[in-house]
């Protein structure tokens, strides 16, 4: 299940992903997506502490990398996404890069 608060979703490009913004909770929950049935199953260590407020997320063109737009916070957290192929299916793993404030 997704965090608190379930605000916007973003699939990676190849598909394989789903992020969750969490705008109650202040994380990204991050789910794998089956695709023969469309069945997501959360991945270990998720959901990812984000901002205040995750109110957007988007995935680059690549897939490397995992923008969270925070309202409250006026920031946007930036996630470092890796992914492996392990034979028929995939891990995924996330680092936190760090925020980057808004310029008003």
């Amino acid at each position: 299940t997704a965090g608190d608060g379930p605000r916007s979703v973003a699939y990676s490009p190849d598909g394989f992903f789903l992020a969750v913004g969490n705008i109650s909770s202040d994380d990204v929950s991050i789910f794998t997506v089956s695709q023969t049935t469309g069945v997501l199953t959360e991945i270990a260590g998720s959901p990812f502490a984000a901002g205040d407020g995750p109110r957007s997320v988007a995935y680059s063109p690549d897939g490397l990398f995992l923008a969270v737009g925070n309202r409250f916070s006026n920031d946007v957290s930036i996630f470092n996404v890796e992914q492996l192929p392990l034979g028929l299916s995939r891990a995924i793993f996330i680092k936190y890069v760090g925020f980057c404030p808004l310029l008003n």
